[in-house]
């Protein structure tokens, strides 16, 4: 592992060591300093969470707790964590640190001084609430951090005892120690230094800071966790800084409050979250605080407000809905808007390509996308899914209010044809009629297992998965089916919150919890198979958890109430309210019956091979679509260099498995002109210089169906590779050889050299044993050697497992082809000028 790992790895682990030290001890004397005294005034980012005891009172009164806690679960599932924890100081130590934070919680302040010279000064304090005598063992956890690069020194500053370690090769250092009843833990340049000043008083603390004070006050919400990320101070700090751009001249540079102007952002101020405990619901709320004229990207929170009369007709005992109020239109010309802004500080030309760009996109489509579509959608959107008439989501519809039917039909109409004539047939439309609305089927011949339905209507237009979604949809807003009304719970939740909104979102959270439970014997079977198989506990041993010992889901689910979260906008900006029982999943489970979570598993057992299937086929498809990509860099690589690129890049200091290979020669042909501009192409492929650059995951070269995206040493994995023609030596073959494929070591192959001709000839292939994308060798380039040739010794193959693969024919084309094709026709196929004659494959 490269020594940038090891300096990560080793902060990383300092600081959990940290943060988890010493709480067996705490101190809880009644003249402890309060945290935020001990935090800077200018906190850009500040987090309190004051833990469980501070707030025991108001917990007990929630339906969280009656739940959890009262029921008996929570104590049962603390047992099972308790005795899997493994023996030793070590994790007793973590255990009780996990506790103390839990039960006392924890401050973090970040912030940023103006530089006096040079950067600016980033550093922050962490404060672990009542754990002043946890610096012993907070020396005992770092002592088991691997490596030796962070040197931990006994230092005295300012009076006390700190123990401090600088981060390797920067300007960071960490110092930890005791202070007036609590851990103190500063990160950052100067942090030690700094930190102390706040404490002693020599700069301003965390107390008379406006937002802290404005967060502070106290309210009918017993609050117990806030946090804000401030952008004022940095605005007012950096944002007459030049920034590079090329439209900058030294007597017009581009400035941060350039920037911020041009994208809207320059009235955001701070954007603020906080929880806690309101009677029997978890109350949070998040703030988004932008005074003023909106403009640019905060124009989009300028919606027009609902109420409840304008919730559209969705289905009886529904789970979950959203209901928001967003004109689309409107975004598309803030966002437009934005670009041709921003475009000004770039080239001269940026502007024009936008419209270039937009223009081609217009021909291409044949209509204007604002103003003969988006003009023609109302504000009002709605998405719900629809137990009742799919499961797992399939049921899911989407409602939004309709301008202009005649101008939206006409439009959508063409956009379908236009698909249909793209798609070659693999898309297509069909007008059918239910009770007099005329609905149309979007289907896929070739992947035939849903089949979603569209309804434009006077109102609204309605798009969903199946088309019986939609027909009932249909029904209730003709009142041939009953809709959903709030009942007294939902009522209640509404109450609490504010009338009018720009969004809803409302969800159920017993039918989670019914699912759950019911699912839970199985669940636990399942966990003690998995234990078994790890080999990591003794072969006796057994989860302490029966099924019984989970309480009936009545008890669990009786207390609680459904949840709600309603967003709301003024002159100062966004604020949301949210009010729960508990998290819930409005897919899972049923609408408002218990033999729909028996029907669920039922169905689940009948759909999983189908479900599989679709999954299966969706990511055949995807793979299909990036040898697509790279076949067309390939050729787009052809016609700047005449021939394809060489197996690997050129270096006669490096053997072929050491250098770079073929696939970083055509990164700037797949978007990735900046990746390959940042690799040293004089350097092999595991030199530290190309370390980094090669650890990123090309989307392109990994296979949907691959779990590895990274090799061992970090590296981006291709499942694709080159093909190298027949046998061990087909990568050294010169190109006029019978068994030469299309890449080779130290060779490139232009189109004339294929004389077998482009459609009967292999480029590349499916490996089932990917590799480093980066890597010469075999990595990326390969010859067929052994039989079986597909799923055999030679790693061709899909990573699905599945028995056949796609290839990549020279003509640019993607096949794919049975693990039971006939030798003799692959070998053909390999060779770029074997001279067989190829039939059907």
């Amino acid at each position: 592992m490269s020594g940038r790992f090891v300096k990560v790895w080793g902060v990383t682990g300092l600081l959990v060591a940290m943060l988890c030290a010493g709480w067996s001890f705490a101190q809880r004397a009644a003249d402890i300093i309060a945290p935020e005294l001990l935090l800077p005034e200018q906190s850009i980012i500040y987090m309190k969470t004051d833990g469980s005891l501070l707030h025991q009172a108001a917990f007990e009164k929630t339906a969280a707790y009656e739940a959890l806690f009262a029921s008996g679960l929570m104590g049962k599932i603390e047992e099972i964590f308790k005795t899997m924890t493994p023996a030793g100081q070590d994790a007793e130590d973590m255990t009780v640190a996990m506790k103390h934070i839990e039960q006392n919680g924890l401050s973090i302040g970040v912030t940023v001084d103006p530089p006096q010279q040079g950067i600016p000064q980033a550093w922050g304090v962490i404060v672990v609430h009542q754990a002043g005598d946890g610096v012993e063992l907070v020396d005992r956890l770092v002592a088991k951090i691997p490596g030796d690069e962070l040197d931990i020194q006994n230092v005295t500053v300012r009076g006390r005892d700190i123990k401090m370690a600088m981060v390797p090769d920067s300007p960071v250092e960490i110092g930890y120690w005791s202070e007036q009843g609590h851990l103190m833990i500063a990160i950052g340049m100067g942090a030690i230094e700094s930190s102390l000043a706040v404490v002693d008083g020599d700069r301003e603390n965390l107390s008379v800071n406006p937002l802290f004070k404005r967060y502070s006050t106290e309210t009918d919400v017993e609050f117990h966790t806030t946090s804000w990320l401030e952008f004022e101070t940095l605005r007012n700090m950096f944002g007459g800084m030049p920034v590079p751009a090329p439209a900058a001249t030294p007597d017009e540079p581009v400035t941060v409050n350039d920037v911020l102007v041009a994208v809207g952002l320059q009235n955001l101020n701070h954007i603020a979250a906080r929880g806690g405990y309101n009677g029997p619901a978890m109350w949070n709320e998040l703030i988004v605080d932008a005074p003023g004229e909106k403009t640019g990207l905060l124009t989009l929170l300028e919606q027009q407000s609902l109420t409840l009369d304008d919730i559209p007709p969705i289905p009886m005992g529904q789970n979950g809905f959203v209901v928001s109020s967003f004109d689309w239109g409107n975004t598309y010309d803030a966002l437009l808007d934005v670009c041709f802004k921003v475009a000004k500080f770039g080239p001269q030309d940026a502007e024009q390509e936008i419209q270039s760009g937009l223009q081609q996109m217009e021909e291409e489509l044949g209509l204007n996308v604002r103003d003969d579509l988006l003009a023609h959608i109302g504000h009002v959107n709605c998405i719900y899914t629809d137990a009742k008439q799919g499961v797992f989501g399939t049921g899911s519809t989407v409602l939004m209010s309709v301008k202009n039917q005649a101008g939206l039909k006409q439009s959508l109409k063409h956009l379908m044809n236009k698909a249909v004539e793209e798609s070659n047939g693999d898309v297509q439309f069909t007008d059918i009629d239910k009770d007099g609305h005329s609905l149309t089927l979007m289907q896929f011949p070739k992947f035939p297992l849903f089949s979603p339905a569209i309804y434009v209507g006077e109102d609204w237009i309605i798009v969903g998965i199946l088309p019986q979604a939609v027909e009932a949809t249909l029904m209730r807003l003709d009142g041939k089916l009953p809709s959903w009304k709030a009942n007294d719970e939902y009522k209640a939740a509404f109450d609490a919150l504010p009338k009018e909104f720009t969004s809803l979102t409302a969800m159920e959270p017993r039918g989670t919890y019914q699912f759950l439970i019911s699912a839970a014997p199985t669940l636990v079977g399942f966990a003690e198979l998995g234990i078994r198989e790890s080999g990591s506990f003794p072969e006796d041993f057994e989860i302490p958890f029966s099924p019984a010992d989970i309480p009936p889901a009545e008890v669990i689910t009786a207390p609680l109430f459904p949840n709600l979260s309603v967003t709301t906008t003024d002159e100062n900006g966004v604020h949301v309210y949210s009010r729960q029982s508990m998290a819930g999943i409005p897919l899972l489970g049923g609408s408002d019956s218990g033999t729909a979570v028996a029907t669920t598993g039922v169905l689940v057992a009948l759909l999983l091979p189908a479900v599989q299937a679709a999954r299966e086929a969706a990511r055949r498809i995807e793979s299909t679509n990036n040898m697509k990509q790279i076949m067309l860099a390939l050729h787009n690589y052809h016609d700047t260099n005449n021939g394809f690129p060489p197996g690997t890049i050129e270096n006669k200091d490096l053997e072929p498995e050491d250098r770079l290979s073929w696939l970083v020669s055509i990164l700037p042909y797949l978007e990735q002109q900046a990746l390959w501009s940042e690799i040293n192409m004089k350097e092999g492929w595991q030199a530290d210089s190309n370390q980094f650059r090669l650890e990123t995951v090309v989307p392109t070269y990994h296979h949907p169906s691959s779990t590895r995206h990274v090799t061992d040493d970090f590296h981006g994995v291709s499942d694709y590779v080159g093909i190298a023609g027949l046998g061990e030596d087909g990568p050294t073959l010169p190109v006029t050889h019978k068994r030469a494929g299309v890449f080779g070591y130290d060779r490139a192959t232009k189109m004339r050299d294929i004389t077998d001709g482009t459609s009967n000839t292999i480029a590349i292939a499916e490996v089932n044993d990917g590799a480093a994308w980066g890597a010469g060798g075999r990595s990326t380039i390969r010859p067929f050697t052994e039989k079986p040739y597909i799923n055999g010794p030679d790693g061709f193959g899909s990573p699905s497992s599945r028995p056949e693969m796609n290839i990549g024919l020279c003509d640019g084309s993607v096949r794919t082809i049975s693990e039971d094709i006939d030798p003799s026709v692959l070998e053909a196929l390999t060779t770029i000028r074997g001279g067989e004659v190829v039939g059907d494959f």
